[in-house]
């Protein structure tokens, strides 16, 4: 026991030096910055400090393979909790809907009924979200967009009125209806740069177009309707063990350095929000990752985010989407997959980052276009990029042989 606390005494001794060092500018506090930085990587810790347990989780969206006769939605929450994971991201499917009513997003064994028009609170009070939130996982990332579309190409039904109402009606209905529940949900926009530019990376290519600005000042007022109606709905629901809050979450952070306008730098700042989601592949440095764009990333968003009152100053930033892709030289042996996760998680442990959502249970992508692709098609190993946790065969990919090792690590203290 007491080698134990002596060693935790260091792990945050190690923590709480180098955030002293991260404050300096000179190169040579850089260099050792990260030559403190590879201390804390877990493969080569002895231990891991248990709540690391809980802040690791994963994603379920479009799957192109399922193992059970179980709506897919259903079947993967049971098998993140039974791989031991407590957080998932789910896709509110309000939006991807076929013709008979059933979710494209989680279609397989599934009968949904939905209708188009529907709120999110009458989508998450589905049987199959019901289920889902009592499960026994402790944390929902909820991403939802459905309002976007009709708001920014000036739909008159869709106001910013309207969009608080719907996010107030949706969290007054998940405090009531989970009060007795420790569970903590957060709904979040889906990649919010993407969602400014609705063209993608030819903001690079091509340039920045002319209206950059209008489209930068919608996506605000979205983004601060959406949180107003979360602030609404907590500040007449206190007594409830389940906990809502509203993320933004933001994909390519270092455009800015390029003249691109971004979520990060031109929105951030005007806004006060309860956390910051990153999609952060623009953290990842391929070929050799030394984690110094994750930590720039990580550091760069605390400084422009304003949190909520209701955060009482706590500047929260988390992962909300990370991976590899296995069926590629990225990732494909152990070794390259191991470093990679080792330098990241060492980066997410300084920086003490709340949730880390990796991408993804099932892989969603496949290598190549299928002509004849369709919802209900069941693919092979062979067929996806592979970004996955449990691979199309049922055998547990690189990353989760590494997450058994990290949380193995972990559950032992």
């Amino acid at each position: 026991m007491k080698a134990k606390t002596l060693y935790f005494m260091r792990y945050y001794f190690l923590i709480f030096t180098l955030s002293m060092m991260s404050g300096l500018n000179a190169d040579t506090s850089k260099k050792r910055d990260f030559e403190k930085l590879s201390l804390l990587k877990p493969s080569e810790l002895q231990s891991i400090p248990s709540k690391w347990q809980n802040r690791i989780g994963t994603s379920l969206a479009a799957p192109k393979y399922h193992f059970t006769n179980k709506p897919i939605l259903i079947e993967g929450v049971k098998k993140t909790k039974d791989l031991g994971y407590e957080l998932i991201k789910l896709f509110i499917p309000e939006l991807k809907i076929s013709h008979d009513g059933n979710a494209l997003d989680y279609f397989y064994n599934s009968d949904w009924e939905l209708k188009q028009g529907m709120t999110l609170k009458e989508v998450i009070s589905h049987e199959y979200f019901q289920k889902t939130f009592s499960s026994g996982l402790k944390v929902f990332a909820l991403d939802c967009v459905h309002s976007w579309e009709a708001f920014k190409h000036g739909d008159p039904t869709v106001t910013e009125k309207s969009i608080e109402n719907e996010m107030y009606e949706a969290v007054i209905y998940l405090l009531k209806k989970y009060k007795n529940q420790d569970v903590t949900f957060i709904i979040q926009n889906w990649e919010g740069d993407w969602m400014m530019r609705a063209a993608f990376d030819e903001w690079v290519t091509i340039g920045v177009p002319k209206n950059w600005r209008e489209k930068s000042n919608l996506l605000t007022k979205w983004l601060m309707a959406r949180q107003k109606g979360v602030d609404r709905a907590r500040s007449e629901i206190k007594r409830s063990k389940c906990k809502v809050f509203h993320a933004v979450e933001v994909n390519k952070v270092f455009d800015a350095k390029k003249g691109v306008p971004t979520v990060a730098s031109h929105i951030l700042p005007k806004i006060k929000i309860d956390m910051v989601s990153w999609s952060a592949y623009d953290g990842i440095k391929y070929g050799h990752d030394d984690g110094s764009l994750m930590h720039e990333g990580i550091g760069y968003l605390k400084k422009q985010m304003s949190p909520s009152e209701y955060m009482n100053g706590k500047r929260i930033v988390y992962i909300g989407e990370i991976g590899l892709k296995e069926n590629d030289q990225q990732a494909n042996s152990m070794k390259k997959t191991k470093e990679l996760w080792d330098t990241w998680m060492a980066v997410y442990m300084y920086h003490d980052v709340p949730f880390i959502f990796q991408w993804a249970l099932y892989d969603n992508e496949l290598l190549r276009h299928d002509p004849q692709l369709k919802p209900s098609k069941v693919y092979k190993n062979e067929d996806m990029k592979g970004m996955w946790l449990i691979r199309a065969d049922g055998t547990k990919s690189y990353t989760q042989k590494y997450f058994d090792a990290f949380l193995g690590k972990a559950s032992a203290n």
